[in-house]
């Protein structure tokens, strides 16, 4: 359990509106996991399901992240922006795109970091993780029994692996993970799993995610496995800074779309959200393969 949970209000916005402020999460040893949370603009006095992005080293530096938190919160959610692995910010490139160079190069250091220090000892980047559970549990803006994970790339396999030993965690949307032996998670555990994975993942390989798939289908837990023809890593979040909202990847629309109809399954209780295809269709023209499991 966390120390001392602090929220920065009215210190610093992250934001254009007063809806999105900086935290600072107080965890062991006198450090801070810093981030930013983000409210829908009406938000008014009533409680909100919540759910916490996980990126990994620099993440919460780039646009994209923040843009995809600020439309969670156009969506009626909380959304609580974090670095999963708690990199220094100051050694992490701008709000830039990560496959540009020279930051591509700095980007893939950073990562190669958090992996080595990972190969060592997991338990510090699941403790981070669980101490932003800790933050949103306390908040009394977040109603308690309604917390999703969002994890990214590395921060994709903390949150599966926080969510099989904290009850408290109600779903996780895992994008683009791999690797999963470096945190271990029980599959039977779990609560309901979002997966998300490009076929042309270059980082993690798209086999992961139909291991995943198949540990939950196995383990007869609900999920839902959206993998993307074409697409590389992070393809949920990732377009041109330089580019117009309509120009944008119609993979990243169309799994923002599934994402939104994931949480208000889950976290909302909304039987009438959107079911998943059990088959490969195509959704403005782009060739989709789901699968769904249910208990």
């Amino acid at each position: 359990m966390p120390i001392v949970l602090m929220l920065t209000l009215g210190v610093g916005v992250c934001g254009a509106t007063a809806e999105e402020r900086l935290v600072s999460v107080s965890l062991e040893h006198g450090h801070d996991l810093h981030g930013c949370i983000f409210f829908p603009d009406a938000s008014g006095s009533g409680r909100l399901p919540a759910v916490i992005v996980a990126t990994g080293a620099g993440g919460t530096k780039l646009i994209q992240y923040r843009e995809y938190c600020r439309n969670l919160s156009k969506q009626g959610f909380a959304a609580l922006l974090v670095d999963g692995s708690n990199y220094p910010e100051y050694l992490t490139p701008g709000p830039d795109t990560w496959r540009r160079m020279p930051y591509h190069i700095w980007s893939w250091v950073n990562h190669f970091t958090v992996a080595i220090a990972l190969a060592f000892d997991h338990r510090w980047y699941i403790r981070n993780i669980r101490e932003a559970v800790d933050y949103l549990y306390a908040n009394p803006k977040i109603i308690r029994s309604k917390i999703g994970l969002s994890g990214f790339s590395q921060s994709a396999n903390a949150v599966l692996a926080e969510a099989s030993e904290d009850s408290r965690v109600r779903c996780v949307v895992w994008n683009n993970g791999g690797w999963p032996w470096i945190m271990p998670y029980e599959p039977k555990r779990l609560p309901p799993v979002l997966i998300f994975h490009g076929e042309d993942d270059g980082v993690y390989n798209v086999k992961y995610a139909h291991n995943l798939a198949d540990e939950l289908k196995a383990a007869g837990k609900d999920y839902e496995c959206h993998v993307y023809p074409h697409q590389r890593h992070m393809f949920t979040i990732y377009y041109e800074l330089n580019q117009p909202p309509e120009a944008r990847n119609p993979a990243l629309i169309s799994s923002f779309h599934r994402l939104v109809g994931f949480l208000d399954r889950v976290l909302r209780n909304n039987v009438s959200s959107p079911e998943p295809s059990h088959r490969a269709h195509s959704a403005n023209g782009l060739g989709l393969e789901s699968m769904k499991g249910r208990p």
